[in-house]
């Protein structure tokens, strides 16, 4: 290669001038020099180009809930909100929401929907069942639990809007488990860097990283006791604690009291219990005859107990089309609550027992431990609870069957006591 340059030479009598000469390079540093050039180019070329092209999902206030990673070679990272680039290949990041850009080849990302799913469905009707379609942010859409949605002040969503980051996908990583809608059983099923968090104002868990969970003021949770994606059954088991005025827990679910009055104008709530219709309260009932009293004459016990009658008395005080039951329909109520070894902790109200003989009040029925009266004494209120049947003993018939639940038992006693004695009074629908 040859290059054209000019140079002093001398021209006679003390005088120079200038004449063109041939320098003649060589091509291994040309091809350097051309090189060099190129390179300087592309570089400016590729800051314009990042500068104007790349744009990453705008960031929540709260930092704590992101995690934002370069890696240059096989990193990785993790958090609730990811957003990567990576450069220089084999990277890879995964979180609630992911957004991500890889220049060289070899990087991908991950984040919130089934891993088998390659594109955020285009609506809601094709989410596996207790997930929804959330918008995070304008630019934010992914399919996660409702009540993670809530958590994070997303809005539900029939489908997501058009747009770069509505794209992303989900690994296991993730608040809904790719191979079920249903929370796991267990922590050691839970993605990794998952933790169980109850969010505050909600009262199911949900499965996200630690640093989300501190960042919305939530503390960790049992698992077992809630669930991170609602089932085909949104609603938790219930239990006695949930018991309202008008409703009550029976066998996990919440149902309406019933109601019957009494004859003199009480009204009592009233429970199902198998095929029988019971009253969820002792009968406090004065019939202005007969042999009945308050615990200690006190009405404030007749109130809260109910009303002690003896066995005569007993069998004449329940509304028209309820009965005072017999020996044969109280075996009917004790078997169906697992029989008499079990049913006294089934059939015992969650409060009101002493020595924290409390029940389980499994089917709303509530029994309360009442005493009982003889001779014009009174004995064992808040510790045991008599009740009479219509039954008479055969072999003596001064005395009656009646049930008996202990504070200290969980077993019901079927014994038979003298018809003097007063007892309280449970009545069962005709």
């Amino acid at each position: 290669m040859a290059y054209l340059h000019k140079i002093k030479v001398d021209a006679g009598n003390g005088r120079s001038r200038l004449r063109p000469y041939k320098v003649f390079l060589h091509r291994r540093q040309f091809m350097k020099k051309v090189l060099v050039f190129a390179m300087l180019v592309s570089a400016v070329g590729l800051h314009f180009s990042c500068s104007s092209e790349l744009e990453l999902p705008p960031a929540p206030p709260d930092e704590a809930l992101h995690g934002s990673s370069s890696s240059g070679e096989g990193g990785s990272s993790s958090s609730l909100a990811a957003s990567s680039s990576s450069f220089g290949g084999g990277s890879s990041s995964s979180g609630l929401v992911a957004s991500s850009s890889s220049f060289g080849g070899g990087g991908s990302s991950s984040s919130v929907i089934p891993s088998s799913s390659s594109v955020v469905p285009s609506s809601s009707s094709s989410l596996p069942s207790g997930t929804v379609l959330c918008v995070l942010s304008s630019e934010v859409c992914s399919p996660m639990a409702l009540i993670a949605c809530e958590g994070l002040n997303g809005t539900p969503v029939q489908s997501c809007p058009v747009s770069s980051s509505s794209s992303v996908i989900l690994s296991s990583s993730s608040v809904i488990p790719s191979s079920s809608s249903v929370a796991p059983s267990s922590s050691s099923s839970l993605p990794s860097g998952a933790v169980w968090c109850k969010l505050p104002n909600n009262t199911t868990c949900v499965a996200i990283s630690q640093d989300a969970c501190n960042s919305f003021g939530g503390t960790s949770c049992d698992e077992s006791s809630s669930s991170a994606i609602p089932s085909s059954s949104s609603v938790a088991p219930c239990t006695a604690n949930d018991n309202t005025s008008t409703h009550y827990c029976s066998e996990g679910t919440m149902k309406a009291y019933g109601s019957v009055t009494d004859n003199g104008g009480k009204t009592y709530k009233t429970v199902v219990i198998n095929t029988q219709t019971w009253m969820a309260e002792n009968l406090n009932y004065n019939p202005g005859t007969g042999n009945s009293a308050c615990y200690d004459d006190l009405t404030s016990n007749c109130t809260t107990y109910g009303r002690l009658y003896d066995w005569s008395t007993a069998k004449t005080v329940c509304p028209t089309g309820w009965h005072l039951p017999s020996d044969a329909e109280w075996d009917v109520l004790v078997n169906y609550a697992g029989g008499s070894s079990t049913a006294g902790g089934k059939l015992k109200a969650a409060s009101s027992w002493n020595e924290n003989g409390n029940g389980t009040d499994q089917y709303g029925f509530s029994a309360l431990p009442g005493g009982y009266s003889y001779s014009g004494g009174f004995s064992y209120v808040n510790n045991d609870g008599y009740w009479w049947s219509a039954t008479e003993d055969d072999s003596n018939y001064d005395y009656a069957y009646a049930r008996r639940i202990y504070h200290n038992f969980s077993h019901v006693n079927r014994d038979y006591d003298h018809k003097s004695f007063l007892f309280s009074v449970r009545c069962v629908k005709n």
